[in-house]
């Protein structure tokens, strides 16, 4: 038989959290900050890609 020290511990699992919450702490989509330019234009960028690796037609 073990000693108790040889047992590792079992930790209780965390109390899930209500959306109610969490809710308050999301950001909402209109309080969203805007998007720099510089980071639209690498954005659009990304996008084309995505596009053209996935067999979609893409305008120059």
């Amino acid at each position: 038989m073990k000693s108790l020290r040889e047992i590792p511990r079992l930790k209780p699992p965390p109390t899930p959290l209500r959306l109610s919450e969490i809710a308050p702490t999301i950001p909402k989509y209109e309080e969203a900050e805007e998007i720099a330019p510089e980071e639209q234009g690498l954005l659009a960028r990304i996008k084309r890609l995505f596009k053209r690796k996935s067999g979609e037609v893409v305008p120059a």
